[in-house]
C-alpha cells in the first residue's frame, strides 16, 4: 500500500517495528488542509484498490490449496 500510495504521489510514512509490535505494522497518510477533494477521493481510491487485489491474490493463494 505504501508504494501505492507514493507511486500515486501522497505522503505516506510506515510504522513498524520497533516503534509498533510485529504484526501490528501500520501506514500513516499525511494529509493537509490544502489537499483537494479530488486528491482525497484519488488517495481512497488507491487504498481500495490496493485491498481489491489483495482480496484477489489471497483468492488465488486458497484456491491452490
Amino acid at each position: 500500500l505504501n508504494r501505492m500510495a507514493r507511486k500515486a504521489g501522497f505522503n505516506t510514512r510506515p510504522v513498524t517495528s520497533p516503534v509498533v509490535p510485529v504484526g501490528k505494522e501500520r501506514l500513516r497518510f499525511c494529509i493537509y488542509a490544502d489537499n483537494t477533494e479530488e486528491e482525497i477521493l484519488k488517495l481512497l481510491s488507491v487504498i481500495e484498490n490496493f485491498f481489491i487485489e489483495d482480496r484477489r491474490i489471497n483468492d488465488i493463494q486458497i484456491s491452490k490449496l
